[in-house]
Order: structure tokens, then C-alpha cells, then sequence
């Protein structure tokens, strides 16, 4: 990349990783509060500035790039736990009526939302104590130096620079689904390379300031897609798997070893499994459309 256009590109991403750590240190309070949503926006702003320090981590220095990823990768993992217990609550929500045993809901809702009130107070103690949630993003940011003005001729070798970028990243997604099995843990990276390419298209699409147009937003589109279908798929998959293992340990969960309470669980995990192998037979057409929709940054510059 010329050094002008680097220096733009520069530009184009701190502008964007500013906006989301303004983002992230306003929603403090609300996630302190356990207020609606506040911890699953926060892990997603934290998904995105990290997916995109990688995505554009070429333009600057790599080291410092993985040191705050690190550092933002354990702000995300604490509030994963919070966040992945709420998903658990409303999975379980989503699926019992009132002719459920009185200790199935207990065990799958009551109990998940204990073990969330304690993880929640467990995350504010960590904030209290570990400073600013954006802290990392914005000592990162403050250290940047201010880029070269470049000349108006380098907008085109701006585009082709970010997107070859983008084209790698694309490629990722690629080398992600052909490995690719049944198995959750290669689902889900294929799910982190999906979401890494559509946080940096947005950054620099949706951004404070924009460089590509429609034809790039529709790539985002494409990785949500894929995203939310194997994030729906996980999901289900997870909660299948723990209705399974209560149903299996002998006593239902409720410690009364009644049948009938053991039945209820393996019906409800049998029909939470036939729905998360329902989802997954949308995949190859998402992935299809992605791979179709991402060429557009290998045709900038031609």
C-alpha cells in the first residue's frame, strides 16, 4: 500500500475503533445496572473492535495490536459467561409452557438466573476494580500518531488497499468452511472468521468515515447471515446438550426420580436438537451467497 493511502487507511480505521470505544465507555453505567441488553451490546462492541484490530492490523504495529486484543479478550470472556446465561434463560423461556413440571422450570430458569445474578455482580467487582471497560482500546488509540494528508489521486489506491485487506479475510472465511465439519468447534470458526469480515467491512462502510458503498454493505449482510445461522445453531446445540445430561443423570434434575420428569427433558432436548439440524441446512446457501457477494473487493482496482 502507498504510504499516503496507508496513512488514509489508518485514518478511515482509528476514526472507526474511536467511535466504538465512545461506545463501549457509555455503556458502563447501563452494564454496571444489568440494565436491558447493556452486556450483550458491550460483548458485541468488544467483538468489533477487536475483529477489526485484526482485520487491519497490517497498518499498524502488530505487536501492540495483540497486546490490547489480549487484554479486550478478557473484558470479553467475563462478559460472555453473564451474556451466555442470558441466552440460557431465554432459550428455556422460549420453549416451556405452564404444563412443564414445576421443577424443570425451576432448574433450566430460576436456577440459570441465580447463576447469573452472581456472575453479573462478579463482572461489576472486576470493573470496579480493573478500570475503565475501554481503557485498552483507548490508551491504543491515544497512542497513534496523526496520519500524513495524503493527496486527492490516492483515493483509489485507498480502496485497493483496504480491499485487498478485506480480500484476505474473505479467504479466511473460505479456509474456515473447508474444514469445516458437524462438530461445534470448527462451526464456530467459521461462525468468529464470518463475524471478523463483516465487523471490518462495517468499519470501513458503516463508519465514521465511509469508503465503500452498497456493494460492500451487502457483504456485511451476507456475514450476518452466517453468523446468526451458526449462532442459532450453537445455541441450540449447547442447550440440547445440558437438557440431555439433566435428563440423563438419573433424577430428572429435581432429585425425585420420576420417569416422567426425566421423559420431559429428553422430549424437549430430542426437539432442540431436530431444530439446531434444521438450521444448519441453510449453511451452504448463506456461505454461497457470502462467497458471491465478497468478490466485489477483488474487482476494486480492475
Amino acid at each position: 500500500m502507498h504510504e499516503d493511502a496507508s496513512g488514509r487507511a489508518r485514518a478511515v480505521v482509528i476514526a472507526a475503533l474511536a467511535e466504538y470505544s465512545a461506545r463501549l465507555s457509555a455503556l458502563a453505567p447501563a452494564v454496571s445496572a444489568d440494565e436491558h441488553d447493556a452486556v450483550h451490546q458491550a460483548r458485541v462492541l468488544v467483538r468489533r473492535i477487536r475483529s477489526v484490530l485484526a482485520a487491519y492490523r497490517r497498518l499498524f504495529d502488530r505487536a501492540e495490536v495483540a497486546r490490547v486484543r489480549d487484554e479486550l479478550a478478557g473484558l470479553g470472556d467475563v462478559l460472555g459467561r453473564v451474556r451466555d446465561l442470558e441466552v440460557r434463560v431465554a432459550q428455556a423461556e422460549a420453549r416451556l409452557d405452564a404444563r412443564v413440571p414445576a421443577a424443570m422450570r425451576r432448574r433450566l430458569v430460576d436456577d440459570v438466573r441465580a447463576r447469573h445474578r452472581r456472575a453479573h455482580a462478579r463482572l461489576v467487582a472486576g470493573l470496579r476494580s480493573g478500570g475503565p471497560m475501554a481503557a485498552p482500546i483507548e490508551g491504543f488509540l491515544a497512542a497513534q500518531a496523526p496520519a500524513r494528508r495524503g493527496e486527492p489521486e490516492t483515493r483509489a489506491a485507498l480502496e485497493v488497499g483496504l480491499a485487498g485487506l478485506l480480500v484476505a479475510e474473505a479467504a479466511r472465511v473460505r479456509r474456515a468452511w473447508a474444514r469445516a465439519g458437524s462438530d461445534l468447534a470448527s462451526l464456530h470458526r467459521l461462525r468468529r472468521a464470518a463475524r471478523r469480515l463483516r465487523y471490518a467491512v462495517d468499519a470501513v462502510t458503516d463508519g465514521p468515515v465511509p469508503v465503500f458503498g452498497d456493494e460492500a454493505r451487502a457483504v456485511s449482510v451476507a456475514a450476518e447471515a452466517v453468523q446468526d445461522l451458526l449462532g442459532a445453531h450453537r445455541d441450540a446445540c449447547l442447550f440440547a446438550d445440558d437438557l440431555a445430561a439433566i435428563g440423563g443423570d438419573g433424577d430428572g434434575g429435581d432429585g425425585g426420580g420420576g420417569q416422567a420428569s426425566i421423559a420431559a427433558y429428553r422430549e424437549l432436548a430430542a426437539a432442540v436438537q431436530a431444530e439446531a439440524a434444521a438450521r444448519l441446512r441453510g449453511l451452504p446457501a448463506a456461505i454461497d451467497e457470502l462467497h458471491v457477494r465478497a468478490r466485489v473487493f477483488e474487482r476494486v482496482g480492475d
